[in-house]
């Protein structure tokens, strides 16, 4: 008989250990005194991510009874005792890939790579948790504190007097606790998209530091690992970033015209050069494969509609690259405005309802406040607004498609909520900047 997930040991540790992961927190808090942002955000970064990684982990055990979380927590306890047998050397784990688990000791929890990742990282947590769920998943949390950070720094540097509203779309926003601190693939690809995006954005400003160029492969190996799909929506986004930065350097217009196709040109042929390598690690988001993958996932969902009341259906999605480009626009909408209120049919999808509710509301405000034109011109001629906007399109269009389950596009569509709303933002904050610089000159 399996030992169940949460016993008595776990709520013994559960408050040392709080304990102690709070004291290393207050520690850096005090080692960085000239940095505001720490001072007034680290620790409550702390406790949002290991609330929200606690309410998955008993939401797991005590309200669905299964999760991901706990079928990689517990292939994890497996393999460790394989190494303890030396069935398995503890360095086969990091060097041998899924297929010599599976095929040897018929392990299947992980699923593929991607899940095999995840139960890496737990191993090496479980040393240091005495081998306990909810220990593992207070680990978990305080490691996604630090791309977190990264990424709320980052923002903070685009808006600065509104540090506040960005903490509340990039620390206080509930999912993002929830589905983004747990023993999950979610924790570990929004953690290193945080870092990834952190050191890119350094680098196009020439304000990095050595870090930065260890920073990017390490994290760029975890996303195209776990969710290859997320550099997949933003590496055009991202370029074209860097394109209109470096233009924007070029004071003379005329000049700048004449850059334009050089600086497109050098990084089209980059993309080029590295295309084949892109695609071959997006798995069942490769461009050859999309087209049966989404008719796949179409025709596994519909074969769950009966039996779970989280599924919505987008109508019938034809095969072909015209026809994937007619759905985009529902799969953004799903992604980022639905659940509607009243698809709510269970208590634990009524908090994606508020979410997406909230989500639209504030669309509608930031589009009404500064008008149709210039939102569109903010997107289209500021560069961070860009690819906030861009890759929020990209990846929400293919996630709508391919996610059609509330409960699960609840988890997926984590790594664009806080470039969506920074987006949002962003356009609302120059605008306002904009209205004040004119009234100041007015007055002058």
């Amino acid at each position: 008989m399996d030992e169940p997930l949460i016993n008595t040991l776990d709520f013994i540790l559960v408050p040392f250990f709080f304990i102690a992961l709070l004291a290393i927190v207050i520690f850096y808090k005090k080692k960085y005194s000239q940095n505001i942002l720490v001072q007034k955000y680290l620790v409550k970064i702390f406790l949002c991510k290991v609330f929200g990684g606690l309410v998955y982990a008993f939401l797991i055990y005590y309200y669905w009874g299964f999760g991901d979380s706990a079928t990689y927590f517990k292939e994890t306890m497996v393999i460790k005792q394989l190494v303890h047998d030396g069935k398995v050397g503890f360095l086969d784990v990091f060097f041998k890939d899924y297929t010599y688990f599976r095929e040897n000791f018929e392990l299947r929890g992980a699923v593929n790579e991607s899940g095999f990742l995840v139960v890496k990282v737990t191993l090496l947590l479980s040393y240091i948790s005495f081998n306990s769920f909810l220990i593992c998943t207070m680990l978990f949390a305080t490691l996604a504190i630090v791309g977190t950070f990264k990424l709320f720094e980052t923002f903070v540097s685009f808006a600065p007097r509104w540090h506040f509203l960005i903490a509340c779309f990039v620390i206080f926003f509930p999912s993002l606790n929830i589905y983004g601190s747990g023993i999950l693939k979610d924790t570990l690809s929004f953690c290193a998209l945080g870092l990834f995006f952190y050191s890119s954005i350094n680098i196009s400003r020439k304000k990095t530091n050595l870090a930065d160029y260890f920073i990017i492969p390490i994290s760029l190996y975890f996303i195209i690992v776990i969710k290859a799909y997320i550099i997949a929506a933003m590496i055009i986004p991202l370029i074209l970033f860097i394109s209109m930065n470096l233009l924007r350097k070029i004071h003379s217009k005329f000049l700048r015209i004449l850059a334009l196709p050089v600086v497109l040109g050098v990084f089209a042929g980059i993309l080029v050069l590295t295309y084949q390598q892109i695609n071959e690690s997006l798995g069942t988001f490769a461009v050859d494969k999309l087209e049966n993958s989404v008719s796949s996932y179409q025709t596994n969902y519909a074969a769950l509609t009966e039996d779970a009341d989280s599924n919505f259906d987008i109508g019938e999605i034809e095969p072909t690259p015209v026809g994937l480009l007619k759905k985009m626009p529902i799969g953004f909408v799903a992604t980022l405005y639905r659940p509607f209120l009243w698809e709510a049919r269970k208590p634990i999808m009524l908090l994606s309802a508020l979410e997406s509710l909230f989500i639209l509301l504030f669309t509608l405000f930031v589009f009404i406040k500064t008008g149709p034109g210039s939102f569109l011109k903010q997107i289209i001629v500021n560069p961070i607004v860009f690819l906030c906007i861009g890759y929020s399109i990209i990846f929400a269009s293919l996630v709508g498609i391919t996610s059609l389950n509330f409960g699960t596009l609840a988890r997926y569509r984590v790594p664009v909520i806080p470039f969506y709303l920074m987006g949002l933002l962003l356009i609302l904050y120059n605008t306002r900047n904009k209205v004040n610089k004119n009234i100041v000159q007015i007055e002058e």
